[in-house]
């Protein structure tokens, strides 16, 4: 993977992470991952996402919002 960005780097302080639409691109939720962080990544369709992430099927136009009740941070990077 190689160095993670350096938006990782702005988020490993936070416990509980929600990536919205991570999409084919989970390196960020993964390097998260990997520094200790518990990471949620959603996205409206199935997704694989790496080992040590949770993923949940969600449409943040219709958002269930149990899956980011307990967030200390909320991020996107695969934005349309």
């Amino acid at each position: 993977m190689g160095d993670p960005p350096a938006v990782v780097d702005l988020l490993a302080g936070y416990g509980r992470l929600v990536e919205v639409g991570v999409g084919r691109r989970g390196d960020v939720a993964a390097a998260l991952a990997d520094r200790g962080c518990d990471v949620t990544a959603t996205d409206v369709h199935d997704r694989e996402v790496p080992s040590g992430v949770r993923f949940v099927r969600d449409d943040v136009t219709d958002p269930d919002e149990a899956v980011y009740a307990d967030a200390d941070a909320v991020y996107a990077l695969n934005c349309p």
